[in-house]
Order: C-alpha cells, then structure tokens, then sequence
C-alpha cells in the first residue's frame, strides 16, 4: 500500500459480530472458521494488486479489478502526494479551490448524480450543525450554504434553483453570492445548458463567473472548461471510481470542503481502516469479520435483507448512501454476478415501533441488521430529569438494548458497530469499512445460488 505518515488520530471503531453466531438455524462460529481460507486469499490478492512492484504469483489477484484496489488505496494515495507536494498535490489544489470558493459565496450549487449526491449527504449530514442551511453565516463559520440540482431536465426545480440565486449576481455581496460546482458527467445532458440563465445573473461578468463555476472530471475526460472564453476552473478526480463507491473521491471532497469538513482527518479514518483490513487477523478486523458475518448469514438464509439500523439523526446520510452500494461493486469483466442484496435502513429512535412490528409480522425474509452507534455525543447532553439525572443520550441506548432483544428472540442476526463520536475521522472508518466489506463479499461469492428471489418483491413485502 502507498506509505503515508499521517498517522491517523481517531480511537479505532468497533464490530461486534457475537449477535450472528449461534442462533436456531443460523452460522456457527465454524462457519467462520470455514470462510478463512477465502477471505484470507481475498486480502493477499488485494495486497498484491495495490503493490505493482510484488513478485508474488499474480493468478490470485484474477477477480480483483482495478476498482477494487483504487477503493483500498485511494485515501493513502491522495495523503501521500499531499504530504509530499501539498499545495501542488490533488488535494492540496482542491484544498485551495475549496477556500476560494467557501471564501467568496454564501450558497454552493453542486449539480451532480444522484449517487454523487448520497456521497457528498453522507459527509454533510455526519459532520456539520443538523440545521446547517438554516443558520446565519456567522453561526456557519463563514462556510456557505449547501444544495444539490440532480434533475437537469425539469423545468420546474431548474427555475426554483435560479430562483433561488436570483440575488447572487456580479454587484452582490458575499451573503447573496453563490457559486457552482459541476461534477461530471452529473448527467447525460451537458451542464452547460444552465450557463445561459447563470450569465445572466452574472451581469455577464464573465471573470466573476469563471471563479465561481468548477468543474470536476474523471481523467482523461474531455469537457468544455471554459465560459464564452473565460477559463473555469478544472478539479481532476485522480480515480474512475464508479459514483456508488466514490466516498473518497476529490468529487465527494471538494463540496465537503468548501461547507467546513476536515476532509484531511476523514481520509485518516481511511487509511486507518486500510491498515486494519491488510494487517489484523481475523478475529480482530472489522472487514474480514463484517464479511465473514454477512457470507455465513447468506449460506443458511436465502436472500438475508441488509438492514443499516443507525442509532443518530446523523447517520441518516450515510443510511441512505448504504442502501445505494452496488452488490457487485468490484465486478471484473467476464465474472459471474455474485448474488444481489436486498437493502434498507432505519433511523432506530424514530422508526423503532414501525421495525420491531416488520419483525414480528410474519414476513419469510430474514434480517442482517448492523447496528450503528456512537459512544459519546457531539453536543450537549440534554437532561429529561434533574432529579434522576436521565439524559436523552441514556435514553436511546435503552431503545437500542430493547430493540436488539427482540432481533434475537427472534433469530435476526445481528452485529454491532459502535464509534467513538460521530465525526469526520470516525466516519472515515466506518465508510471504508462498509465499502471493503461489500467488495470482500462480492468477491467470495461469485455463484448465486438457486431460487433467488426478485429484490423488487421483497422490497414491496417490507413496504
């Protein structure tokens, strides 16, 4: 793996799979023992694959794709070049727009897919105030306010957006200011069609404009990059990381930037994670064990349901990005599809009636149920009596004890994933550990198996 010496800072996140094993019908821990040698190939073929220069046998590394390795070593990489290059590194440029922009504008635009959406949400919602949009610039730090434009094609929401930066022309003070980041392709329509309208506002300040617009491209991709002559400024991804999977991507971390995001201490977490998957044992590495837990589950259970159970309103963003990864996200050409997982998630403290009524309606569809959740709060604690001393925070790791209970009174397996705090390092981990995890698995399990059920039908079931 590419070397990096920023040693990451945050306390190491926790799996607990004990929740899996032993249950009526279910995997033993022999199941475990018995998926080691496969999960143990996986890791080295991903190690030779990240280390060109290896003299290893390469026949192992056959169904590790490109994408695969760029998913492992993307963080360290962009760490390494910036430590060695900073401001003329990938992320030290980014780094530079990003305070241009977050120094200039009061609202950022982001056009872009709908999985680069869930991308970008998953940070914003993890990292920054619940009500970001909503406070005053003062209250934000300075950093702007944050919205997304996914639907080129309809009129409606395209006008609300101009409606929206109406004020933000080229006499507007930086509270009325806005800028706009393009990352490409957002869609099949090219962006610039939004040029003309945004002009306008401009007063046709074409210097100004140009400042304010980047555009994000993958390498090698040729885009328009200039406004009736103007430059606009280009941000090169440094990967071809399939939108789903692209977390650590300069197209997720240039909008997380400009909002305020230590998007240096996230790709820690990273690297961290990283380290943990190519060096722990099984047993003591959260991504062979949060694998190894999901293939045993699938072996004794057809189509097991992956449900994301997040214990903060801010793991909502990540809940959502969770239910978008591809099942085979490390695909190679030629490869047999692996089996598909059917996945949904549940924000637990606002949705504990609606899933403990699911569990116990009858439905044949098993549950694999991550339960995430923070040690200590971010803001706070809220007191709901002086004279018990009960906080809002006690509360919740009730529910959650109730809730996890039940999954095992009625045979749901069940993990537990716990970080310190929900911030950018911790977040870090848990991202990377959820996309190694899926990869790892969509390697080891290239043979669906007979009778598989639609994922649409057991969707409509769950509804």
């Amino acid at each position: 793996m590419t070397s990096n010496r920023f040693s990451p800072d945050s306390t190491p996140i926790r799996l607990n799979t004990s929740g899996v094993y032993g249950l009526p019908g279910g995997p033993s821990r022999d199941d475990q023992i018995a998926l080691t040698p496969r999960l143990e190939q996986v890791r080295r073929a991903m190690a030779i694959r990240i280390d060109s220069n290896s003299d290893e046998d390469k026949s192992a590394i056959a169904k590790i794709d490109h994408q695969s390795a760029a998913l492992v070593d993307l963080p360290n990489r962009l760490l390494s070049a910036y430590r060695e290059r900073r401001r003329d590194s990938p992320l030290g440029r980014m780094l530079t727009v990003a305070k241009r922009l977050r120094e200039s504008a009061d609202r950022l635009i982001v056009i872009t897919s709908r999985p680069g959406r869930l991308a970008i949400d998953a940070l914003l919602q993890g990292c920054c105030h619940p009500y970001h949009n909503e406070l005053g610039r003062g209250d934000r730090g300075g950093r702007p306010r944050l919205y997304f434009h996914e639907h080129p094609l309809d009129n409606d929401s395209t006008q609300g957006l101009l409606d929206l930066v109406a004020h933000g022309g080229a006499k507007a003070t930086v509270d009325e200011r806005f800028a706009l980041i393009v990352l490409s392709p957002a869609s099949e329509i090219e962006p610039g069609i939004f040029f003309p309208p945004l002009l306008e506002l401009f007063g046709f300040d074409l210097e100004q404009a140009a400042r304010l617009v980047v555009y994000i491209v993958k390498p090698n991709e040729a885009r328009a990059n200039s406004l009736n002559g103007k430059p606009i400024e280009t941000v090169e991804r440094c990967d071809s990381i399939d939108d789903h999977s692209a977390i650590f991507s300069l197209a997720t971390l240039l909008p997380a930037a400009v909002v305020g995001i230590d998007v240096v201490r996230f790709l820690m977490g990273g690297v961290a994670m990283n380290e943990r998957f190519l060096a722990a044992p099984i047993g003591d590495n959260p991504v062979l064990d949060l694998a190894a837990a999901g293939l045993a589950t699938r072996s004794r259970h057809q189509q097991p349901m992956r449900v994301f159970a997040g214990w903060q309103k801010s793991l909502e963003g990540i809940a959502r990005w969770h239910d978008d990864i591809p099942t085979d996200i490390s695909i190679a050409p030629g490869d047999v599809p692996c089996q598909d997982i059917a996945r949904r998630s549940v924000i637990c403290p606002l949705n504990t009636k609606s899933l403990l009524n699911w569990q116990q309606s009858g439905n044949r569809y098993v549950q694999f149920i991550m339960h995430v959740s923070s040690e200590s709060a971010r803001r706070d604690r809220i007191v709901l009596n002086d004279e018990t001393g009960q906080t809002l925070v006690e509360l919740s790791e009730q529910a959650k004890q109730t809730v996890e209970l039940a999954c095992r009174e009625i045979q749901h397996p069940t993990v537990d994933i716990t970080l310190p705090v929900v911030d950018e390092g911790s977040l870090g981990q848990l991202l990377q550990l959820i996309l190694l995890a899926t990869m790892v698995e969509s390697v080891c399990d290239r043979e669906g198996r007979p009778g598989q059920l639609p994922i649409a039908e057991m969707r409509d079931d769950v509804r």
